[in-house]
């Protein structure tokens, strides 16, 4: 509903990038986009279809673009192009990069602690020269380049190869780079932990045994809490 109200309010200048970093599976001939709350008994009202997607995303006025960071996203944007998507979108542009291909698996790296394609659209990004528009093709080749790398370093077989797919008319940039500040203040554990034990050595009344019995809350996924958020959001 809300890409609904989004996509319903665009003219025909607005650019929507959609974004999505997880775990993708494939169910009944569809793709889903598996959220927090996903029931596995059911998948089609509790997980994001990548059809219905679509279905929101080719009503635009503007420019649609897609990053998927999960499994099997490359075959979705093979089948945008067999359901007739580009002919009905292409006065403005769309396009998805996808992590892997249609078969193959989107990984994660313990010590990066996040999906290594996310990473490096990340890494890339920073990269890149103020001011300036960020293109999906540029940023595909240098992603490809890096998780080539990646692979020959872990030499372990795994393959990861990312897939661009869409109609963009003419230089369509997706994003600008800027230095803006972010609008929301990020969880980092490391970091939290060392301010923990930075508390814990100056509390002199503190044993040794409590210090070791003291174990800081982790939640399942990192926490994302807008720095303007009211109660309501927060106990959200």
């Amino acid at each position: 509903n809300t890409i609904s109200d989004i996509i319903g309010k665009m003219e025909g200048e607005d650019t929507f990038l959609f974004y999505f970093a997880g775990h993708g599976m494939l169910h009944q001939e569809d793709e889903y986009l598996i959220l927090p709350d996903t029931i596995q008994s059911n998948v089609e009202g509790t997980a994001l279809s990548l059809k219905k997607l679509n279905d929101i995303l080719k009503k635009a006025k503007g420019n649609t673009f897609r990053i998927l960071d999960a499994c099997h996203s490359g075959k979705d944007v093979r089948g945008i192009r067999e359901s007739g998507f580009i002919r009905e979108v292409i006065k403005s542009s769309w396009a998805t990069l996808a992590s892997c291909s249609e078969n193959e698996y989107s990984y994660s790296d313990d010590k990066l602690e996040q999906g290594i394609f996310t990473y490096y659209v990340a890494e890339e990004i920073k990269k890149w020269e103020l001011g300036k528009g960020i293109a999906f093709e540029t940023l595909k080749v240098l992603v490809c380049k890096d998780l080539q790398q990646w692979e020959k370093n872990k030499n372990n077989g795994c393959v990861q190869t990312p897939t661009l797919n869409g109609s963009i008319a003419g230089n369509i940039d997706f994003a600008t780079r800027n230095e803006k500040e972010y609008e929301y203040a990020l969880y980092d554990k490391k970091t939290n932990i060392q301010q923990e034990e930075d508390i814990l050595e100056v509390d002199t009344e503190v044993s040794n045994v409590e210090k070791q019995n003291v174990v800081l809350w982790e939640p399942n996924a990192g926490i994302i809490i807008p720095k303007s958020a009211d109660v309501v959001e927060i106990l959200r």
